[in-house]
């Protein structure tokens, strides 16, 4: 396929009879978008099963590509996934949701405007949805209080499981990129503010 303007890197870390699902939903949301795309699924479970359905999905999913093997560690996956796509926006998935594109497409406009990076506040819809967040916040405070407070501290969400990243930003910050073990979110972060990239944070919804 010629180079597509969004790559979506999803690293797949157990096995879950909601992959399918997951990979309908997207490819359901992609489809809707007036820009090509490819979907990179990256298998970190060590179970060979998921990567045959991957493969399987292939069939119904467009643009689905998958990497196997011994790809090492989240965050060495991570990257190999990032440098190894082409689009001209690379979008980071690190969870099992989908953004629907009406969301996704809010994060789009901040490229053109000038943006490098964009993180995707979440949102999230249903009635737990505050004390989803105050638990949540509870925990990002605990866990990286101070790396926030003092580096941080103008990013409301920098654990977001969706970050978009340009494709000269992509490349520069996995390239260098030196993770901290079970904060990877933050490393990318820290390394897009040490190498002056633009960064830009929006609110969506997922659920």
């Amino acid at each position: 396929m010629a180079k597509p303007f969004l790559s979506v890197i999803l690293p797949i870390t157990e096995k879950s009879n909601r992959l399918p699902l997951v990979l309908l939903d997207l490819d359901r949301n992609l489809s809707k978008a007036e820009y090509s795309s490819e979907i990179l699924a990256i298998n970190l479970t060590g179970d060979s099963g998921v990567s045959e359905v991957v493969r399987k999905m292939g069939e119904t999913v467009k643009n689905l590509k998958i990497i196997d093997g011994e790809v090492g560690t989240f965050s060495s996956a991570i990257k190999i996934g990032m440098l190894l796509t082409g689009g001209n926006i690379r979008l980071l998935a690190l969870s099992g949701r989908s953004i629907p594109v009406d969301q996704l497409n809010t994060m789009i406009p901040h490229f053109k405007s000038g943006a490098d990076l964009v993180v995707a506040s979440r949102d999230f819809e249903g009635e737990k949805r505050n004390y989803r967040k105050l638990v949540r916040r509870i925990a990002i405070e605990k866990a990286a209080g101070l790396v926030m407070k003092f580096f941080l501290k103008d990013i409301k969400d920098p654990f977001s499981d969706f970050l978009a990243f340009t494709e000269v930003a992509a490349e520069k910050i996995f390239t260098d990129l030196k993770p901290i073990k079970h904060f990877t979110n933050l490393s990318i972060l820290l390394a897009a503010k040490k190498n002056n990239f633009n960064i830009k944070e929006v609110s969506v919804y997922v659920s």
